[in-house]
């Protein structure tokens, strides 16, 4: 953590910072179960989803931002309106002010080749190693373009307002 001169170097640390801790956290192995610290994981990763529509998709409605996950420039997942309103209301907002996920969803590890989500027989799936590497390719190419992305949106002068 450092101080900036503006927020363009901020989010070439922050969401860089964000995106290493989710990995660190789908890495680690708890002992009595195999599993990984799951939660913290998905949060940050959604984290950098949100962050990264609000620059891209350039909207206040937060829900919005979770278009970034359908960019084809982006994450390109390919989901349905129904899709991106699970993932921000039953995964990203319970988890984020409840700290639980709706009872109809399931949060897993996952592999690469793995789909980063579905969803069968009403049960949505929301796999972290997948989204992790979604995450990756789409933070590159974002922060590549940071500078001119983020100094032309809405977003930054609604940040500066503040």
């Amino acid at each position: 953590m450092a101080i900036h001169s503006n927020h363009q170097a901020m989010l070439k640390e922050s969401l860089p910072e964000m995106y290493l801790t989710a990995k660190y956290c789908i890495e680690f192995r708890k002992e009595d179960t195999q599993g990984c610290l799951g939660y913290p994981a998905i949060l940050l990763l959604l984290a950098i989803a949100d962050s990264l529509g609000s620059y891209i998709i350039d909207t206040n409605n937060v829900k919005k931002h979770f278009a970034i996950l359908n960019h084809p420039d982006y994450y390109n997942i390919r989901l349905s309106d129904e899709d991106i309103e699970i993932i921000y209301s039953k995964y990203r907002n319970l988890l984020n002010h409840n700290a639980v996920l709706a009872g109809n969803v399931v949060l897993g590890i996952g592999n690469v080749e793995d789909s980063v989500y579905e969803n069968k027989n009403d049960i949505a799936y929301l796999r972290l190693v997948p989204f992790l590497k979604a995450t990756e390719k789409s933070l590159i190419k974002f922060l590549d373009k940071s500078d001119e992305v983020v100094t032309a949106s809405k977003q930054l002068q609604n940040i500066l307002k503040k």
